[in-house]
């Protein structure tokens, strides 16, 4: 069986979440789990939006050509949103896997970058969900500033991941006309209180418009939460297709 581990690996330059190869050893602390290393997993799927007009080739989602969705000092763009959403058969499952993606959240913001200055700082959100936790990366190097932020939720017997990146090019570091804000805790704020699955039967299309199931979690293409960026792609995580 083909299995996937999903890691976030961010350029400055480019943005790409590549579904990696799993080992077979028990996660540690400080990595990001392999989904079927998750016990008591049932489903789970991931959606990527992305500014409209973004090319996906090798792998990789090129943003640099797209439609801005923010512009202030330099070059300013809201680069990704990525959801996950990941069903178990008990609250007590969800809860073992909520810990080991918080922790794996941790070791991914901080091996992110290199070079430059970076600061990463987490945080506990007590009104969103059953709990939840914040990881924020804030980077500056090379004539260029990049944040990152990862909410890791999780609501009875689902554990919902939600991550966003923003960039700008020659920005003056702690400059005030650098709006780093982020919608990712807002977005998880509203799937932890609104998200449902729906009764209907996953159709899963890779374009990003699949509909039922887990996919009802999702919010919809034109929501403001989503600061104008669009469904981009897809996957399925557990259980893979064909298994």
């Amino acid at each position: 069986m083909i299995r996937r581990r999903v890691f976030v690996v961010v350029l400055v330059a480019l943005l790409a979440l590549p579904v990696m190869p799993g080992s077979t050893q028990t996660p540690s602390a400080s990595a990001m789990p392999a989904e079927d290393e998750l016990p008591g997993l049932q489903e789970a799927v991931w959606r990527s939006y992305a500014p409209e007009g973004t090319l996906q080739e090798s792998g990789v989602m090129d943003v640099d050509q797209a439609t801005p969705v923010t512009s202030v000092a330099g070059t300013s763009r809201l680069r990704s949103i990525d959801v996950v959403v990941r069903a178990f058969d008990t609250p007590e499952h969800a809860a073992s896997a909520f810990d080991l993606i918080s922790a794996g959240s941790d070791s991914l913001a901080e091996g992110v970058v290199m070079g430059g200055t970076q600061e990463v700082t987490s945080e506990d959100l007590p009104d969103i969900g059953s709990r939840a936790r914040l990881v924020r990366l804030d980077h500056s190097g090379q004539g260029s500033t990049f944040w990152l932020e990862y909410v890791t939720v999780q609501r009875d017997r689902y554990v919902v991941s939600v991550s966003a990146t923003g960039s700008v090019w020659d920005a003056v570091p702690g400059s005030d006309e650098v709006d780093t804000t982020l919608p990712t805790v807002e977005i998880a704020a509203w799937m932890a209180r609104e998200g449902e699955p729906s009764p209907d039967e996953p159709v899963f299309m890779d374009d990003g418009t699949s509909t039922g199931g887990l996919w009802g979690f999702m919010p919809a293409a034109d929501d403001p939460l989503l600061m104008g960026l669009v469904p981009f792609q897809d996957i399925v995580l557990f259980p893979m297709p064909g298994t």
